[in-house]
This record gives structure tokens, sequence and C-alpha cells, in this order.
């Protein structure tokens, strides 16, 4: 659950960052353990590094004001809520009594499933966790295959449609700047 929430807060922190303007924060790391690392001929420390650090704490700086805290989490919690539900519901299209706590679980599997490097699309890496999360609680492999590859197809169909929408509204809107 620590992992999640550190996972969770670094992404908002690269979100945050690009909406808030703050100064960069510079926190001094210590070198403990470091020197059986094989050098490189590099510094240690590099500028990009510490940049990287600046830019998730002072993403991290955004949620100093609880209103932002408050609507971030409150997202966060719809959003689950409905990835869990859309897969109790996809697994009762197909035939399959998913529990909401399975459901949540599997939805927490593929998150840190799509961090994995994996083909294009995540084929393979789904498919795994699927059979990994659905099977302990009673579902064949074969029955997690089929769910995760229709809950896949659908991904893509729904992506697929807004993204040519959003595709198609960028392309007119640089059409009307290149007229001016």
């Amino acid at each position: 659950m620590r992992l999640f929430i550190l996972i969770l807060c670094l992404f908002a922190a690269q979100i945050a960052d690009a909406q808030v303007g703050l100064p960069p924060v510079r926190v001094p790391v210590p070198n403990v353990g470091l020197s059986s690392l094989p050098t490189t001929g590099l510094p240690l420390e590099s500028n990009l590094d510490a940049e990287f650090r600046g830019t998730n704490l002072r993403g991290l700086r955004a949620f100093h004001d609880a209103r932002r805290l408050s609507g971030f989490l409150a997202l966060t919690v719809l959003i689950w809520c409905l990835d869990a539900l859309g897969t109790v519901i996809g697994g009762a299209a197909l035939g399959f009594r998913i529990p909401i706590s399975v459901a949540f679980l599997l939805v927490a599997g593929l998150g840190l499933g799509s961090a994995l490097p994996s083909t294009p699309g995540y084929v393979g890496i789904y498919q795994f966790v699927a059979v990994t999360v659905l099977t302990p609680f009673g579902f064949s492999r074969t029955d997690a295959i089929a769910y995760i590859l229709v809950a896949q197809a659908l991904m893509y169909v729904v992506i697929g449609f807004w993204g040519s929408i959003g595709l198609w509204r960028y392309r007119g809107t640089r059409r009307s700047v290149s007229k001016r």
C-alpha cells in the first residue's frame, strides 16, 4: 500500500509540475553505501538527477493546499471505483461473477503490471496479471485470459474513439491557426 501511495504521489507530482510554476526545491542526498557502485567517469549526482528530484518535490508541494489535495484524492477514489465497477460489469457481460474486492485487486495488478517492460499494448503482461490475480479466486486460466482479451480490446476501441476525436479537433485547431 505504501508503494502504491508513493507511486501515486510521484505521478501526481509530475502532473502538478506541469500546472504549477513553483521554484525548484533542492534536497541534499547523502552518499551512503554508494562507494560499491561501479564508476562511469560521470559525477555520481548528475544535474539530471538533481533536477528530477527537484521537479518531483516541487510537484509534491502542490498538495500543501488542502483543496487541491482533497480534489486529487476524491478524483483518484472516483477513478478507481469506476475502474473496479467496469471490471465487475465487464465480467458479468461475459458471464463471470467478479467480486468488487477482486476487481480492485485486478485493477491494482494491471496498474503495477503496466510499469513492467513489455510489448506494445501490454500484450502478455495483462494476460499474466489477469491469470495470476483471478485464478486464486476460482477462475480458470482460460476464463481469465478470455476476460482480459475482451477488456483489452474494448480499451483499444475506447481510446481509439476518443483519440480520433481529439486528433480531428487538434488538426482543425492547427488549420485555423495557420490560416491567420
